[in-house]
């Protein structure tokens, strides 16, 4: 059975301990505040968002964004993700003969 630690503390200890996981927690927030505003711009950058403030080069010019960042990054994260966390091979084949070694493993990568 659980036990409810609370419920052994008393009131000024349940106090203190409020205090401090705020305190705690506003020192954390306060602490990656720069980090969240980069990461911030570093998104709205992978949206291909225009930055606030920005001038066309002539009137009426298009405002067309292209998504080159966030196409590279997506490929990036796919394919170094796919590396480092490579998927178990669940089929193994098992050749009979010798003649069936390289159809084993053609079959082994093809089911995998």
């Amino acid at each position: 059975m659980k036990k409810n630690l609370a419920a052994s503390l008393t009131k000024e200890d349940r106090e203190k301990l409020a205090g401090k996981i705020c305190d705690w927690f506003q020192q954390s927030s306060e602490s990656r505040k720069e980090w969240e505003e980069r990461r911030n711009g570093w998104f709205e950058l992978w949206l291909c968002k225009p930055p606030k403030g920005r001038k066309l080069a002539w009137p009426d010019a298009s405002n067309i964004c292209l998504p080159l960042a966030s196409s590279a990054i997506n490929q990036w994260h796919g394919r170094t993700i796919s590396s480092i966390l490579d998927a178990p091979q669940i089929v193994k084949m098992l050749p009979i003969g010798a003649e069936d070694a390289v159809k084993a493993k053609d079959a082994e990568y093809f089911l995998n």
